[in-house]
């Protein structure tokens, strides 16, 4: 039976599970939230498809949505990374947000930073400074 890794400790499963857990962190001081995702790609699945469906899902839920082209590269340690940028009204609010994919073999990690007003320089220097501070931790999946 394949066991479960998270923060507060760790559970043994009766079957083999797909990790999809977000994580939502709330920064009222900044007035952002960070979004931590994970989840698995499965079959023949790259990670162009899961951006590309990710960014329908966002047109679909979203109105007035705004997506450059997302930017792929390829890392020394045989990890694939996506940035994108979004501006997005929902609710009648419109967000703002920086997405920043990994893809680890087929182990994905999904960070959003969104704000509800654009991006200052200092807003941007801020997202820099999270994803410099990741510190990727091996897990164990089964």
């Amino acid at each position: 039976m394949p066991d479960y890794h998270f923060n507060e400790g760790q559970l043994t499963l009766p079957a083999s599970g797909r990790d999809c857990t977000t994580h939502v962190l709330r920064l009222p001081e900044l007035q952002a939230v960070l979004t931590i995702s994970r989840d698995t790609l499965s079959g023949a699945t790259a990670l162009e498809d899961y951006v590309t469906a990710q960014i329908e899902k966002i047109k679909r839920d979203a109105r007035h949505v705004q997506i450059p082209e997302p930017q792929f590269t390829d890392m020394k340690n045989g990890k694939r990374v996506c940035q994108f940028s979004c501006q997005a009204e929902i609710s009648g609010l419109v967000h703002y947000q920086q997405q920043h994919i990994i893809l680890s073999g087929k182990s994905l990690l999904a960070l959003a930073w969104t704000l509800g007003h654009p991006f200052t320089e200092q807003d941007h220097q801020t997202w820099q400074n999270i994803l410099a501070s990741f510190v990727p931790r091996e897990t164990v999946t089964e």
